[in-house]
């Protein structure tokens, strides 16, 4: 039997060294609180709300977001501009180093747009968020109602 077994704590402190020069805390994007509504009677769209996490030490620029439940998802943020509350497309969002951006009503959310199948609250949909060239985060919720 070696030193390395005989000792216990040299041997937790040895794992924790190797444990430690990883480099590996996690992954660089996160998202939490995620509310997404089912589509009212009628309409082809509806809204997610959530807040993303960067985690990371760079800034991560998120360039598309998807969903196989709908045809298209967006980012839109809305504002108001002579008193008239306005909507617009974002094409991409960068969250800098170490920050979060929140998705609310009245403010940046996503557009879930055109369902491809009949959905009705407390159906699972996906989310999938590409950034920084490729990488994809995937985010899973049910369907809430709006009432």
């Amino acid at each position: 039997m070696t030193l390395l077994f005989r000792k216990p704590m040299l041997l937790v402190w040895y794992l924790a060294v190797l444990v430690s020069g990883c480099g590996e805390s996690g992954p660089p994007l996160t998202a939490t609180g995620v509310v997404a509504f089912a589509p009212l009677p009628g309409r082809d769209f509806s809204a997610a709300y959530l807040t993303l996490h960067n985690h990371s030490q760079e800034a991560i620029t998120i360039q598309h977001v998807s969903s196989p439940e709908f045809a298209k998802v967006e980012i839109h943020e809305s504002m108001t501009v002579d008193d008239v509350i306005r909507m617009r497309r974002l094409h991409s969002l960068t969250l800098d180093a170490g920050t979060s951006a929140q998705f609310v009503s009245g403010g940046k959310h996503l557009m879930l747009i055109e369902p491809v199948n009949e959905l009705a609250p407390g159906k699972s949909v996906t989310l999938e968020f590409e950034y920084n060239g490729g990488a994809i985060l995937i985010v899973n919720t049910q369907l809430k109602t709006r009432m």
